[in-house]
């Protein structure tokens, strides 16, 4: 069965946008932890971009020093060759390189899986350039950020962070509930005064026709009583 290329095409394209957009996403909100799809991202981006370009510039630089060392059987030989080389400057561009690729792998995708490896690498980078100062500072650094303690604590925040949302939208919605409640006895009151207006404003009205009756009564009385009085004289 023939491939429809121009189907395949558009199915790319739509899973690369989705996938960019999603990248996008997830670097506007680096105080949080990313989702599974952030994170497939951050990994995917972070291990075949700038980690995979400083390896090969790393692998190129060590091979080009091993190949200054000529081995001297008449001395004890290096273990490592490239520790041994005469001019590490040859390679300082390429190991420069490889150390700028890492620090931008480790600025964008900071929440990806690569980070610790990214500092590992430049840590070696500047072992080989013979900045030795430079890369314990690096490993220090790397040792004491990824530790499994403080990794350990990194994941409780993160889960703490998680349910303190879970609670707040919880604590929302009562809120929200209570909200309702109160304005719903509110109306009730309302209506309640307001039939209490209506029924005094009725009664007041039976009694002004009540009274108005009785004036009638008497003012009939009255003539009546003058009539007879009238005939009786």
């Amino acid at each position: 069965m023939p491939i429809d290329l121009k189907k395949l095409n558009f199915l790319l394209l739509v899973f690369a946008g989705w996938f960019f957009i999603s990248g996008c996403v997830t670097q506007k909100k680096r105080d949080e932890a990313p989702g599974p799809l952030g994170m497939l991202y951050q990994n995917t981006t972070a291990r075949y971009n700038g980690y995979y370009n400083a390896t090969l510039l790393l692998e190129e630089s060590q091979l080009a020093l091993e190949q200054q060392v000529t081995d001297n059987y008449y001395q004890v030989l290096p273990l490592y060759k490239y520790t041994e080389a005469p001019n590490p400057k040859a390679v300082a561009g390429n190991l420069d390189e490889a150390i700028k690729k890492v620090s931008v792998v480790v600025n964008l995708h900071r929440p990806s899986h690569w980070t610790d490896d990214c500092y590992l690498l430049m840590a070696k980078a500047q072992y080989l350039k013979k900045d030795y100062e430079a890369a314990e500072e690096t490993l220090e650094y790397m040792v004491e950020e990824f530790s499994p303690s403080k990794m350990a604590q990194k994941s409780a925040k993160a889960r703490k962070g998680k349910k303190g949302k879970k609670s707040a939208a919880v604590k929302g919605k009562t809120d929200d509930r209570a909200k309702a409640t109160a304005k719903t006895k509110k109306q009730k009151n309302r209506e309640i005064k307001k039939k209490k207006k209506a029924r005094e404003k009725e009664r007041k009205k039976r009694n002004r026709e009540i009274k108005k009756r009785r004036r009638q009564r008497k003012k009939g009385k009255s003539s009546s009583a003058r009539s007879r009085s009238a005939r009786t004289q």
